[in-house]
């Protein structure tokens, strides 16, 4: 991570003020694979895509957190059968009072079966302008934007569900620019149209609900730099959809919007239903 601060665009903050704050700074590492589930709902396998970069002990805190997993038994035809599903799973790291890392798993998203012919990628959607004061200040951001959709694809309402910045400062000056990202996320996802995959829940329902992660990447910053899985970010608290409050959150929603994947897009209802918590059994 760049040990900086904030430039104060927005807002003037001193060296003092700003040591007064520490928020939490996660490093993470978002990993993909595949989960095959029993008849019972309990995890049979898991495998790693690219376990050889990841290494032996990474995958080992994958593969024991994701056998404590229990889920909903997926049903065909009214029977319980043996599901194949493709997962994401965020691993965090974070220094402890002796120097060392602990590392867990924060969140995951299990999404369409591998056997499934078509992908749902992200869109080729209009791009935000990226706000002319963090390119000054040289901050990058990722905004989780929840999109509540007509059948034509027509976004009907959307919400910043959370933002997480490349570096941090107080928590007045974060939340400015949080609000900074989510304003340019959301006014350019407000004139998006997304097709609706043919089986996305709920099948007959005249309004769904998606999830899509919006990048704000200034590529210089990153010219000649070693390549490392991990990133260093100040995750965002995470706000409700309004829509959708009051109502039993299921599959890729029940989890952590940071758990999806940069260039994928999750449906609300849809995957695997995980009933434990994604970092214990």
């Amino acid at each position: 991570m760049r040990k900086t601060w904030l430039v104060a665009a927005l807002a003037t903050v001193s060296v003092a003020q700003a040591t007064e704050f520490r928020p939490v700074v996660e490093s993470s590492t978002l990993v993909k694979g595949t989960i095959v589930l029993n008849k019972d709902g309990t995890v049979a396998s898991t495998s790693i895509d690219d376990e050889n970069v990841l290494g032996n002990a990474l995958s080992d805190v994958v593969r024991k957190t994701a056998a404590q997993w229990r889920f909903d038994p997926v049903m065909q035809n009214g029977e319980p059968v043996i599901a194949k599903a493709r997962m994401s799973v965020r691993l965090v790291a974070r220094k402890n009072d002796s120097g060392d890392y602990n590392v867990r798993v924060k969140g995951a998203m299990f999404g369409e079966s591998v056997d499934a012919t078509k992908r749902r990628n992200l869109p080729h959607l209009t791009s935000p302008a990226y706000p002319p004061a963090a390119v000054s200040a040289q901050l990058e951001a990722t905004t989780y934007v929840a999109l509540r959709l007509d059948k034509d694809g027509h976004v009907i309402d959307a919400v910043a569900e959370q933002v997480n910045l490349s570096q941090w400062g107080s928590e007045r000056l974060m939340k400015e620019w949080r609000d900074v990202f989510a304003k340019a996320a959301l006014a350019a996802a407000r004139k998006w149209t997304v097709q609706r995959p043919d089986d996305a829940p709920p099948l007959n329902a005249d309004t769904w609900t998606a999830r899509i992660p919006v990048v704000f990447h200034i590529t210089n910053l990153h010219t000649g730099r070693t390549r490392s899985i991990w990133q260093t970010y100040v995750p965002g608290p995470v706000d409700p959809i309004p829509w959708l409050e009051g109502k039993p959150a299921r599959g890729a929603f029940a989890q952590s919007p940071d758990a999806l994947p940069d260039g994928q897009i999750a449906i609300e209802g849809d995957g695997p239903n995980l009933l434990t918590p994604t970092d214990h059994g």
